[in-house]
């Protein structure tokens, strides 16, 4: 598909949001359960494809990405479901067509003192990152994750919260190492005012790693204390959690330690625009033969409404990934920058560009910057 056929369905879908219409379900299966119809399409040019450092590939490609929504209930009991199907044609580099599936749902319950959720999503992705990188094509791999939690009002000032996470990166694309991650975490919940808890808590992670060529899995013990709720006024919102965090590994005789932290702020500076603080701290598993490193992150972000159809968002992120027992080295610097409008409930239209810079340190580090711009059309019916 040629750049002059995406620039012609883009224009198409503009051209329909003058009928002005709102949002109504495809399908009203009660009063309280329905199903949508959401279908996005979209322009996007990106200046290094493969995240090179040097002779870069610059490509646009055409996203078609149609999906159905399922909701069900309203009251104390809530449940969400959506699957959708990406289609991706390129202009030029035709090899990289191909389509990916994304699967995800929430189910949330408040009965008396128990809050309980439960989110599981599946994706099917295709791209080069600071761990995973091939010089002509891009690297795919399935992403599932499931996350359970619940917290359980004991008294006026006391809550328990427990929960059980899964995550699993499977790389579908030969040469890089898998890893899934079992995650338990406990947490104690003190109220120090009438919108402000103290937390304690621990949180015992198993992180298996396979398909590579190292017979390795790590364990880790992380103990906290943290914030929940309004830090200063209820413009402010907190939930931190600061601690000191083990790493044993299995199939190797050593450990690591470090202080971890993950911590996210916002604050509503007016009716209209809204800042946000993030803060992390943490250890990971690299698709590099399931390398241990540990990455800490800060970012910054603005959210602004000029009106009920216009909207804007930008962020940065400044970001250090340091290797255990190897010699690599990584800065990393995000910039996204984001324009919507949505003139109805049903229509809604965005302009997007990112950028992204990784300085490597050392020689076996990676390095690259790479632009990406795009305009999509979102449809919900």
């Amino acid at each position: 598909m040629n750049l002059v056929k995406h620039i012609s369905l883009l224009s198409a879908a503009a051209v329909i949001t003058s009928t002005g219409v709102s949002a109504s379900p495809l399908l009203q299966l009660s009063d309280d359960s329905a199903v949508f119809l959401n279908v996005r399409s979209g322009l996007v040019y990106e200046d290094n494809l493969f995240r090179r450092s040097t002779a870069e590939v610059d490509d646009f490609y055409f996203t078609f990405k149609p999906g159905l929504e399922f909701v069900f209930g309203q009251g104390d009991l809530r449940a969400t479901f959506n699957i959708g199907k990406e289609w991706r044609w390129y202009d030029n580099e035709s090899a990289l067509d191909s389509n990916f599936l994304d699967v995800n749902g929430r189910v949330t319950l408040v009965s008396g003192p128990l809050f309980a959720s439960l989110m599981a999503s599946y994706r099917e992705i295709a791209t080069n990152d600071i761990n995973a990188q091939l010089d002509s094509r891009l690297v795919e791999r399935e992403q599932t994750a499931i996350r359970a939690d619940s917290v359980y009002t004991l008294s006026r000032l006391t809550k328990i919260g427990a929960g059980f996470h899964y995550e699993q990166t499977r790389f579908t694309t030969a040469g890089f190492t898998s890893n899934r991650a079992y995650s338990v975490p406990l947490t104690g919940y003190y109220a120090v005012s009438s919108n402000l808890d103290v937390t304690a808590g621990y949180r015992y992670r198993y992180v298996d790693v396979f398909g590579g060529p190292l017979n390795i899995d790590y364990r880790d013990h992380y103990v906290f204390v943290g914030l929940v709720g309004e830090l200063f006024n209820p413009l402010w919102l907190a939930n931190v959690n600061v601690g000191y965090q083990r790493r044993n590994f299995r199939g190797v005789s050593e450990r690591q330690t470090a202080p971890s932290w993950d911590a996210g702020i916002t604050y509503q500076m007016s009716a209209l625009t809204q800042l946000s603080f993030g803060f992390s701290q943490d250890f990971y598993a690299s698709s590099f033969e399931g390398r241990s490193y540990r990455q800490s992150a800060a970012t910054f972000g603005v959210n602004h409404r000029f009106n009920s159809a216009w909207s804007a968002n930008a962020s940065l992120t400044a970001a250090r990934s340091s290797y255990f027992l190897i010699d690599r080295r990584e800065n990393q610097f995000y910039a996204d920058l984001g324009l919507a409008y949505s003139p109805n409930e049903m229509w809604s239209f965005r302009a997007a560009y990112s950028y992204e810079d990784i300085s490597g340190r050392t020689p076996i580090s990676n390095s690259w910057s790479a632009n990406k711009i795009a305009i999509t059309a979102s449809l919900r019916y």
